[in-house]
């Protein structure tokens, strides 16, 4: 009964662990859509929405981040983050 009880935590706690892995992953998606919008226009941003809802790593998500400070305009953006996010 008890290792029952154990088990039941232990999957309790990595649903949580993966809950609170998606939210954070969703507000880095959120971020970057908001900042390429500032940057770009909210069209750019919208076209961006594509590349970054199959993007799961955290480290893909920063290094899209990083070309949105690079690129010069929203078409280099995004065919950059493109083939960024591709690389998942």
């Amino acid at each position: 009964f008890a290792d029952g009880m154990e088990q039941g935590r232990e999957q309790g706690r990595e649903q949580g662990r993966e809950q609170g892995l998606a939210a954070g992953r969703e507000q880095q998606r959120t971020m970057l859509a908001q900042l390429t919008a500032r940057k770009f226009g909210q069209g750019t941003a919208n076209r961006l929405d594509a590349f970054l809802a199959g993007v799961d790593d955290p480290e893909r998500l920063v290094e899209i981040g990083s070309l949105l400070i690079d690129s010069a305009d929203g078409e280099e953006f995004l065919s950059r983050a493109a083939s960024s996010a591709e690389r998942r």
